[in-house]
């Protein structure tokens, strides 16, 4: 006999369990893996230290199912630290994004 388990996503502070990948990276793209419990618009903007607006993306993500967004640069990022802001239904997560 087994007891089913239940699980449910969970709305965090920010966002719904955002997480970036591979981090450092090679500065040509990154991933970034959540999860939604409703279909939304995701947008992804780096920017340098300086505040410069390096590129920006708008996704749209299914609800209720684990995602992936693989965000990719026309031109590659030179070494050093940026930051990713992460926005969806007026909430927004930011992570440092080092590049190798």
């Amino acid at each position: 006999n087994f007891t089913p388990v239940l699980s449910s996503i969970v709305q965090n502070e920010n966002l719904y369990n955002v997480g970036l990948y591979p981090n450092p990276c090679k500065g040509d793209y990154f991933a970034l893996r959540f999860a939604m419990q409703h279909a939304a618009d995701i947008t992804v903007s780096v920017y340098a230290l300086t505040g410069k607006l390096i590129n920006t993306k708008t996704y749209n993500a299914d609800e209720l199912t684990e995602q992936l967004i693989v965000h990719r640069f026309e031109q590659k990022l030179s070494t050093g630290s940026y930051l990713v802001k992460v926005i969806s239904d007026s909430k927004e997560q930011t992570f440092t994004l080092q590049v190798q």
